[in-house]
C-alpha cells in the first residue's frame, strides 16, 4: 500500500494491478486507476469537502440524467456524442481515412470497368475459336459452360489473391499507424469493413456476369462460315 493525495485528502491505495499505458494519457507519465465508488465512499467518510464526483459518462439511447437525479444528483451540462464525432470527423486524420475511401472506391469502379471492357472484347477476339468449335459439333451449351468456367476460374484467382495481398500489406503497416498519428496507447485495431468489401466483390460479380452473358451472346449469334472465313458479319 502507498499513500495518494487525491482532492486534498491523503487515501491509501493497495495497488492490485500495474499497467503501462492508459488510453487519454500522455506516454511515460505516472498514473492510477481506482474504482470511482469506492473512492467517492472514502471521501464521504471525511465531514470535509473533498473529491466529489463531477463527471459521468454513458452509453446507449436512453439518457442518464433522471436515473442520477433520482440517486440525489444534480446533473448539469450534457455534452452529447453527435457533436464531438462530428468534430473528430473534420480533424486532418478522419479527412485522410475518407480522402483513401474515396480513392479506394474510386478505383474499385475503375478496376470493375476494366475487367468487364478487357473480359467482352478479349472474347470477341476469340470469334474464330468459338465458332470452330460451333463448326465441329459443339453444342451452345458445351460452348457457354467452358466461356463460364474460364472467367470463374480467372475472377476467382484474382479475387483470392487481391484479398490476400491487400491484408498481407495492412496487417505490414498496422504498426506504423499508430505512431503517425502520434498516439502511443492503444495500439491501432485492426477492423475489415465487410459492407463495402461485399459490395464491391457484388459489382464485380456483377459486372462480369453481364459481360459474360453478352460475350456469349455475340459468340453464338455470329455467323459460323463467316467468321471462319475471316468475314466479319
Amino acid at each position: 500500500m502507498f499513500p495518494a493525495t487525491l482532492g486534498g485528502q491523503e487515501i491509501e491505495l493497495d495497488p492490485v494491478a500495474g499497467a503501462i499505458q492508459f488510453p487519454s494519457m500522455l506516454p511515460n507519465q505516472p498514473f492510477i486507476v481506482t474504482s470511482g465508488t469506492a473512492l467517492l465512499e472514502r471521501a464521504a467518510a471525511v465531514p470535509e469537502p473533498g473529491l466529489v464526483l463531477n463527471e459521468v459518462w454513458a452509453e446507449g439511447e436512453r439518457s442518464p440524467v433522471p436515473a442520477l437525479r433520482q440517486k440525489g444528483f444534480f446533473p448539469g451540462d450534457v455534452a452529447r456524442t453527435a457533436p464531438i464525432e462530428g468534430f473528430l470527423a473534420q480533424l486532418p486524420q478522419s479527412l485522410a481515412l475518407g480522402m483513401n475511401f474515396v480513392a479506394a472506391a474510386g478505383g474499385a469502379g475503375l478496376v470493375v470497368v476494366g475487367v468487364a471492357a478487357a473480359l467482352y472484347f478479349a472474347q470477341r477476339r476469340r470469334d474464330y475459336e468459338f465458332a470452330a468449335l460451333r463448326a465441329m459439333g459443339a453444342a451452345s451449351g458445351q460452348i457457354v459452360r467452358t466461356l463460364a468456367l474460364e472467367q470463374v476460374l480467372l475472377l476467382g484467382f484474382a479475387v483470392v489473391a487481391g484479398l490476400g495481398l491487400g491484408y498481407l500489406l495492412l496487417r505490414l503497416m498496422m504498426p506504423y499507424v499508430g505512431p503517425s498519428l502520434s498516439v502511443a496507447y492503444p495500439p491501432p485495431v485492426f477492423l475489415m469493413d465487410w459492407v463495402s468489401l461485399g459490395v464491391a466483390l457484388a459489382a464485380i460479380v456483377a459486372a462480369t456476369t453481364i459481360a459474360l452473358a453478352l460475350s456469349a451472346r455475340a459468340l453464338l449469334r455470329a455467323s459460323v462460315t463467316g467468321v471462319l472465313r475471316g468475314e466479319a458479319e
